[in-house]
Parts: structure tokens; C-alpha cells; sequence
């Protein structure tokens, strides 16, 4: 899962799903392999219900996956459009605050 300006496209189009999931483009925000530290990667991968694809929005705005027990996390706090994103230790740190879409 690669970060981009955004644009209004489809892969942009983002939506949560009671059980937990954040999905685009029939996918589910995945933590690759099920990995559990610091660096694993984050991809788009199908729907399957695993602890890899479940995401809790903190109070700080960070996602946080019960299973691995890290944070969605921007990559060196990159401001490059593809910088890929990964889980990491949650730090409380702007590079880990995001803005899910309202219903």
C-alpha cells in the first residue's frame, strides 16, 4: 500500500465496515503475511476476515491492528507520493494520525 496525493480516484474511495475492515476496490487493508513487527508492510489484499484486516480508530487518529498491536504508519514520515506504508510501534506521532470517511 503505497501513499499518493489524493485525487478523487476509485483506489482513493475508501470505506469502513462494522467488523473492522477498511476496504478500496473490493479489497481490505492488510498487514502483509499477518506480520506482527515493526517494518511489516501494509498492502490491499482480498477480504478474508483475519486479524491482519482489522483496524481500530483511535482517539488520537491513529489505526491500530488488534492483532499485531501497531499502527498504520507513513514510512519515515514521507511526503513523496509512493512512499510505501508499514505497521509500527504506536507513537502518538502525526505520521500515524488518519481521517477515515464519513458515512
Amino acid at each position: 500500500m503505497d501513499e499518493y496525493t489524493c485525487n478523487g480516484s476509485t483506489a482513493q474511495q475508501w470505506t469502513v465496515d462494522p467488523n473492522g475492515t477498511v476496504q478500496a476496490m473490493d479489497g481490505c487493508l492488510d498487514v502483509v503475511s499477518g506480520g506482527t513487527t515493526d517494518g511489516t508492510k501494509v498492502d490491499l489484499y482480498t477480504c478474508n476476515g483475519t486479524g491482519a484486516q482489522i483496524w481500530q480508530h483511535q482517539s488520537d487518529g491513529a489505526l491500530y491492528n488488534p492483532q499485531s498491536g501497531k499502527c498504520l504508519d507513513d514510512t519515515n514520515w514521507a511526503t513523496s507520493p509512493g512512499t510505501q506504508l508499514q505497521i509500527w510501534d504506536c507513537s502518538g506521532n502525526a505520521n500515524q494520525v488518519w481521517t477515515l470517511p464519513t458515512t
